[in-house]
C-alpha cells in the first residue's frame, strides 16, 4: 500500500449470520511507517462518540484509529481475528 491510501475490508459472507453478532467493516490506512484500523459504525453508536473520533470515507462512518499496526499484514491479521472472534461468538 502507499502512503495515504485506503484498504477497505469486507467480512466474508461465511462469517454473515442472521442471528447474532454481524461483522463490521473496517478500513485500513496507510499513514508513513504506520497502518490504522478503523471501524464502521452505525448511525445510532456515532452518537457516543465525539467529532473528531470519527473518520469519514466514502459517505460512511468509522470509529477513527481502534488500532495501529507496524505493517498491512499485520493489520489485515488484526482485522480477521477480529471477524474470527464474531464468527466464534455467533456459533456458540
Amino acid at each position: 500500500m502507499n502512503e495515504g491510501e485506503i484498504k477497505k475490508m469486507i467480512p466474508p459472507e461465511c462469517i454473515n449470520s442472521k442471528s447474532g453478532l454481524k461483522p463490521i467493516n473496517y478500513l485500513i490506512q496507510h499513514t508513513c511507517d504506520n497502518y490504522l484500523i478503523h471501524r464502521e459504525i452505525s448511525t445510532e453508536e456515532e452518537k457516543g462518540y465525539k467529532e473528531n473520533d470519527i473518520f469519514v470515507y466514502e459517505g460512511t462512518k468509522y470509529l477513527a484509529c481502534i488500532a495501529n499496526c507496524p505493517s498491512v499484514s499485520h493489520a489485515e491479521l488484526a482485522v480477521n481475528s477480529y471477524w474470527n472472534a464474531i464468527k466464534q461468538l455467533n456459533a456458540m
